[in-house]
């Protein structure tokens, strides 16, 4: 159950203590059939909960070398629920550290201008270096500087459009760090939410647990806007996602009438908000959605070429005839300008041919998806 899985490791929670985390996984059994058993595939989860149940001296299985002398008092094996129940808590625990640490870690990047030898020249007073073979990224970067690496001596794009100086890279750092916090900020929202609203004793309707995954694909889709800075968030979406829409499922195939049909209807629209994601879960094809995002109108072509054939491809979907034949004849101009500028682009035969017309059709593409 939601709440029990939040409760146990959110900011609220009282000092661990064995007894009190037994009480939580009686809590959990007792709401399994709404929202139980969403984590509780992982294996190496699953073994740390059995050995805490069997080694831990305040738990009721506990099986020391003194009580495996007197078969009498034997405890025996935890039952598979109870094992199920701390498993899920084990994994909560992990997801919970994950949105805690994740940030600290990701805000101990050295900026560039910190190290010597990566400073470039700047004898001119003060004014702005241009960080070139030198410039270190981040290692999982936000939307704005995952452009700027996308950007940088790419000959697809305007000469001074491919230099990357220090002062727009920290400006894009500090809005990826913005909209990253302000992102995790949503999502602990979201999660809090979830454990002030769902009781054991409450079960939750279907129109309200279907708004939560609504609500929750909404968290996905910006995730994947903002690109590898909010990754394992995004992950970790995709998880409560599945084990969301699995339990909604299950709880409408337990309908006393017309259970078939309302079950046959929630996979569908499950089926079709998952394709959606998986549509634009891609971060370069997300951007397509994303409001606010790096790439300028007039850089769209460069920005879609300077990905692989079949990320191309599913951006030439989402055109119709017209705005596809304008797109290959930009596309030749840059290959063109790059050829005579005494680039290679890599790949460019390839990027060609899977923007012609030919291939496009060839491979069944509806012409001008909506977006």
């Amino acid at each position: 159950m939601v709440r029990e899985y939040l409760l146990v490791v959110s900011d609220r929670a009282p000092e661990f203590q064995f007894s009190m985390l037994l009480g939580k996984v009686e809590d959990v059994m007792r709401g399994e059939g709404r929202f139980g058993g969403w984590l509780r595939g992982d294996p190496i989860a699953r073994s740390a909960a059995t050995a805490a149940l069997v080694t831990i001296p305040e738990s009721p299985y506990f099986c020391s070398v003194e009580k495996n002398t007197s078969t009498a008092h034997e405890p025996g094996p935890p039952p598979e629920e109870v094992i199920g129940a701390l498993t899920d808590l084990v994994l909560q625990a992990i997801c919970d550290a994950n949105r805690v640490f994740a940030p600290i870690v990701s805000a101990l990047t050295l900026e560039p201008e910190s190290i010597q030898g990566l400073r470039g020249n700047n004898d001119s007073g003060g004014s702005a270096c241009t960080i070139r073979e030198g410039i270190q990224w981040s290692r999982s970067p936000g939307r704005f500087e995952r452009y700027l690496q996308i950007r940088y001596n790419n000959p697809l794009f305007a000469p001074a459009r491919r230099r990357v100086e220090s002062p727009e890279l920290l400006t894009a750092r500090r809005r990826d760090s913005e909209e990253r916090d302000g992102f995790q900020a949503k999502v602990k929202a979201y999660l809090d939410e979830l454990i002030s609203v769902f009781h054991p004793a409450e079960p939750a309707s279907y129109a309200q647990c279907n708004d939560y995954r609504v609500r929750l694909e909404a968290l996905i889709q910006r995730a994947s806007e903002l690109g590898p800075s909010v990754g394992q968030d995004r992950t970790a979406l995709w998880g409560l996602w599945g084990n969301m829409t699995r339990d909604i499922e299950k709880g409408v195939s337990q309908w006393g009438v017309d259970s078939d049909k309302a079950l046959v209807a929630a996979r569908a629209a499950h089926r079709l908000s998952e394709e959606r994601l998986v549509r634009f879960g891609d971060f370069a094809v997300a951007q397509l959605v994303s409001e606010g995002g790096p790439v300028l109108q007039e850089e769209w072509v460069p920005f879609i070429l300077s990905h692989d054939a079949d990320t191309i491809l599913r951006f030439m979907s989402f055109y119709g005839p017209e705005a596809r034949a304008e797109f290959r004849s930009h596309a030749q101009v840059l290959f063109q300008r790059a050829q005579v500028e005494g680039f290679e682009i890599v790949g460019a035969d390839g990027k060609l041919n899977v923007i012609s017309e030919d291939h496009f059709r060839a491979h069944g593409w509806s012409a001008g998806a909506s977006l």
